[in-house]
């Protein structure tokens, strides 16, 4: 059945439509597809790099980096871009420079860190408001420009304070090295003491990223050797007022290197960077470890791991895991900057970029040297990363690059199931039909929110979806064979 689009709903049809047509069938693009509805705004200039990628509560998305040229013309390192990737016109350019980091708050603010001017004066923090303006309730943490002083990583404590990490040795005048927490209003706040040991304040090399633990304990991990004279060696937990957490232990050397960490439902911590070993344990670029810093031995047995250095981790719904960086294999298949593990630390086969016999491994290529330095995951499953990069696959897409990502049916799957679904756009009702009874359905809106669900025993055959706005939505139909997953239009 052909279904007839009027030229009103054509652009939200193609913005929203995840599949193509072949053979006359529906045939759904696979989690590692690009999203044919994203075009990445950025000339193909060698000279820009993205370091940061979020999503706003509206769905549009922020990205940060080292560009001044190549996306629009005085965009000072930072820009929003609209759900297809094209340029926010409205979005306030605040200063110029480097932006490394990215906080999107509760209430729509974003936190930017890095080094960059406003003005003539030097800042490694700002608050911003959701259009980009500075907010003015909070004073720019300023930065010793004789030094170049860099925040390279942000994370939120529950109290609305900022911890920050870095290459720095004093923030607004107070020495507090590699690390410091940040006030609601932009002062520093003296009460995360630092200084331990033989009186030397802080880290004593580049703290490259930070986590804040339910119970307020603080994560820094990066190139250091220690801590206030104690040795901690590329990770070290903080207590909340700033003493070492001696209960946490290391096993790092001194070549290991450290860029990323994800703390999982369990507390587990997945870390990545450059490391070859955990306390003698052959182990490379990525671990798990337990709650005390010990090595997770359930992860990723019997693999090789990683080649190259990590400098992004994501999870995903699924529990999926999700890592970028200056990649080339993972468990001795070819990765290039970007790969998907299952839970376990095994690698997804299912989420395979690689195809054999093409001058490229495919993934995300750069004519030098390329890599993946942001992961964000949108609500409706898809994949953001930002990085260094001019294709993916043989599909020209620089720096930012929106994945389908998810856990979508092969044609295979669909074809065994008979799932099927009518009419799309959609006005009031959606008919579904499977060879097997479908006992739920369950509506997303593309930035995650459930908007119907249905469960019943007797079997689905139509949802009334007049009261739904129009939009693009996901749907989620639950068969005893599984669940598909497909996108609506509603009219």
């Amino acid at each position: 059945m052909k279904l007839k689009i009027t030229q009103i709903y054509l652009s939200l049809f193609l913005a929203c439509f995840s599949f193509f047509v072949m053979n006359g069938q529906d045939v759904p693009l696979l989690p590692h597809d690009l999203d044919p509805a994203f075009t990445s705004p950025f000339a193909n200039d060698f000279a820009t790099e993205a370091y940061c990628v979020a999503v706003q509560p509206d769905g549009k998305i922020i990205v940060s980096g080292a560009f001044t040229t190549g996306i629009g013309n005085n965009n000072g390192g930072l820009v929003r871009l609209n759900e297809d990737g094209s340029l926010n016109q409205e979005f306030t350019i605040f200063s110029s420079g480097n932006i490394n980091a990215l906080l999107i708050l509760p209430d729509g603010k974003i936190v930017v860190g890095g080094i960059f001017t406003i003005g003539s004066a030097q800042y490694c923090i700002a608050r911003l408001n959701a259009d980009g303006s500075l907010d003015e309730t909070f004073t720019p943490v300023a930065s010793n420009s004789a030094f170049a002083d860099t925040v390279f990583s942000m994370a939120l404590q529950s109290d609305g304070k900022i911890v920050a990490g870095g290459s720095f040795e004093h923030i607004n005048g107070i020495a507090t090295a590699n690390l410091v927490r940040i006030n609601t209003n932009g002062s520093v706040d003296t009460t995360l003491n630092l200084t331990e040991g033989a009186g030397t304040t802080g880290f004593s090399s580049t703290v490259n990223s930070v986590a804040v633990l339910p119970d307020g304990k603080i994560l820094a991990l990066g190139s250091f050797n220690y801590f206030s004279a104690i040795s901690a060696k590329s990770i070290a937990r903080l207590n909340a007022d700033g003493s070492l957490d001696t209960t946490f232990t290391t096993g790092f050397d001194n070549n290991s290197e450290l860029h990323s960490i994800h703390v999982k439902a369990d507390g587990k911590l997945l870390v990545g960077g450059y490391f070859v070993n955990y306390n003698g344990v052959p182990i490379t670029c990525l671990a798990s470890l337990n709650t005390n810093g010990t090595l997770d031995t359930t992860f990723n047995v019997g693999g090789s791991g990683a080649i190259g250095l990590i400098r992004a981790i994501a999870v995903d719904a699924q529990g999926k895991i999700l890592i970028g960086g200056s990649l080339f294999s993972y468990n001795g298949q070819p990765r290039i900057s970007f790969a998907k593990l299952n839970s376990d630390g095994t690698l997804d086969d299912s989420f395979n970029h690689y195809t054999t016999g093409t001058a490229y491994y495919n993934g995300f290529m750069a004519d030098v040297n390329s890599e993946v330095r942001s992961i964000a995951l949108q609500g409706d499953g898809k994949i953001l990363a930002a990085g260094h990069f001019n294709k993916y696959k043989s599909t020209t897409m620089v720096n930012v690059a929106r994945l389908m990502g998810g856990e979508v049916l092969s044609t295979d799957t669909f074809a065994k199931n008979k799932v099927s679904y009518y009419p799309n756009p959609v006005n009031d009702k959606l008919y579904i039909n499977s060879a097997d009874v479908v006992t739920g359905v369950k509506i997303v809106s593309l930035t995650g929110q459930a908007v119907m669900e249905i469960t019943t025993a007797s079997g689905l055959d139509a949802i009334n979806v007049t009261n739904l706005q129009a939009g693009c939505y996901v749907v989620h139909a639950t068969t005893e064979s599984g669940t598909a997953n497909f996108k609506i239009i509603k009219e």
